[in-house]
């Protein structure tokens, strides 16, 4: 649908103002395709500007202005939360970086002459999107994607060693940039995020933080708030995303098509929770894990349909079965550090595997020219016999 007048009054007037807070010019709205009437994200209206301070462009990130918004209160607060996370994150390699701390920019609404006053910050702007690997999977090469993969999990590992859960994993919330000929990977978008610290907003969440598609059954199940369990949803995700690299299909698809009860099960559990303290919550979870998430089939990561090289299916999917796993107890008994580990193995493998298959067609060739210069041979022979 169209935006809101009151956001497109902020576009209309941020697009043709010269300098925003004595610093950004060339602001343009980003987050939003007019053709498709599509809106990227559902906290922000986001702005690419360029900042004449620091000489470089950046990202700002506005409060939506639309009624159902402002009075949000979830929203309004995890809008706020967010520059706050990221400002213990300032110089941390593979972690975004925050320009500017949250400010106040004065709406005008014309005729009436009052005001709206419109929360923002701005954070560094970074350009590559990851979505292509997942959308065009056949440009490129298996290393290129476990490669790929690895940066991921590198990006979240750092999150987690500064007690940071971003919770809303997707392709859309990373971007990367070349570093040294190396290519690096940043979550973005971190309005869902919270810190082991972080005071839960809700206590009873309807439904989970961030994304349907790659929530984990625990976050399904309303215990965002749990900050005990926050990385292993992050695990869950990476799983997803591992999934997704080598299958068209969405792993939230594919689990439901291997497990017709999988929404049943999650709906169980989600019921022995109403009446349970928060306190107690984690505690019955775990119990009725026990009775009803056992009887969840893992998916492969060789789902037909897949582009997984056979010689490194049996080491990505246990690694997708370890994230991915129903019980989220079964996650924690690994570290992303193993992941990536196994990440290497396969990388080592196909690596080996295109060495050999590079041998093996040079000899074929050598033997191939042998062959031929013999039967030049011997064709040169027959004819002087002939003379």
């Amino acid at each position: 649908m169209a935006l809101h007048p009151n956001n497109q009054l902020l576009v209309d007037t941020l697009q043709n103002t010269a300098l925003l807070d004595g610093r950004y010019r060339d602001i343009k709205l980003v987050n939003y395709d007019s053709a498709a009437d599509e809106q990227r994200g559902c906290f922000s209206m986001v702005f690419k500007a360029f900042d004449t301070w620091d000489q470089k462009h950046v990202a700002l990130k506005f409060y939506d202005l639309h009624p159902a918004r402002l009075t949000d209160r979830y929203r309004r607060a995890a809008f706020t939360r967010e520059p706050d996370i990221l400002s213990t994150l300032m110089t941390v390699e593979r972690c975004l970086q925050l320009n500017s701390a949250m400010s106040q920019y004065p709406l005008t609404v014309p005729k009436i002459g009052i005001t709206i006053p419109c929360d923002y910050f701005a954070v560094e702007w970074i350009d590559d999107e990851i979505d292509p690997y997942f959308l065009q999977q056949q440009s490129f090469t298996p290393v290129d994607k476990l490669r790929l993969f690895n940066e991921i999990v590198l990006a979240v590992e750092v999150l987690h060693n500064h007690e940071v859960f971003h919770r809303d994993l997707k392709p859309d919330n990373m971007r990367s940039y070349n570093s040294a000929l190396k290519r690096v990977v940043v979550a973005i978008d971190l309005g869902t995020a919270a810190r082991m610290d972080s005071n839960p907003m809700a206590l009873d969440y309807g439904s989970q933080v961030g994304a349907p598609a790659y929530a984990a059954p625990e976050a399904i199940g309303g215990m965002s708030a749990v900050r005990k369990i926050a990385k292993y949803c992050d695990y869950y995700a990476l799983g997803c995303l591992l999934f997704e690299l080598f299958n068209i299909e969405l792993f939230y698809v594919a689990v439901r098509r291997k497990n017709a009860t999988y929404d049943a099960v999650t709906a169980a559990l989600c019921s022995h929770l109403r009446s349970i303290e928060h306190e107690k919550r984690l505690q019955e979870w775990n119990s009725n894990l026990n009775a009803f998430g056992s009887g969840i089939a893992p998916v492969s990561i060789s789902e037909p349909g897949n582009s997984t090289p056979s010689g490194v299916s049996y080491i990505l999917d246990s690694i997708l079965t370890t994230l991915t796993d129903f019980d989220y107890r079964k996650r924690q008994n690994k570290s992303l550090d193993w992941v990536r580990r196994q990440v290497w193995s396969a990388i080592k493998v196909l690596n080996n595997q295109k060495a050999y298959d590079s041998r093996a067609e040079h000899a074929r060739k050598m033997k191939r020219l042998r062959a031929e210069k013999a039967l030049a041979r011997e064709a040169k022979a027959a004819i002087r016999g002939i003379k």
